[in-house]
């Protein structure tokens, strides 16, 4: 490791690494472990259970938890945690930097579908440009 960068975190791009990055980074290594952590006490409560998972090449075959290897839980946990990110990148992200309302209804569309969450068509069409808060998203 260069000498320079004794005490930082070790990343593919430590010139560029800042707080903000360091945060991210340690929020979303957390948020994985916790996806593990719960996995593995679901497994020893019920290591029969189905639990959720399935091959793509067999899909109708029930994963047990106890079958789930500790690779595989990792890669999991990492598709979770990258889904995570996509998800809270287009829909909350993206939206509030570069706001318009055919951006809004895209960004939406590709989590909630074309008609939306309800499944019917979209009421947005008014005059205010701002996306609707719902109940459950605390507001500043």
């Amino acid at each position: 490791m260069n000498p320079e960068w004794a005490g930082q975190e070790a990343t593919a791009f430590p010139d560029n690494w800042t707080v903000g990055l360091s945060f991210l980074h340690n929020l979303f290594a957390r948020e994985h472990n916790s996806f593990v952590a719960e996995f593995r006490s679901l497994a020893e409560r019920t290591p029969s259970a189905d639990c959720g998972l399935r091959d793509p090449a067999q899909p109708k075959h029930v994963i047990h938890y106890k079958d789930v290897t500790p690779d595989e839980l990792f890669e999991v946990a990492r598709l979770v945690v990258a889904a995570e990110i996509a998800k809270i990148h287009t829909t909350e992200w993206t939206p509030q930097l570069l706001y318009n309302e055919p951006l809004y209804l895209g960004m939406n569309a590709n989590w909630n579908g074309l008609l939306g969450e309800n499944g019917a068509k979209s009421q947005r069409h008014s005059a205010t440009l701002s996306p609707p808060v719902s109940e459950n998203r605390a507001t500043l």
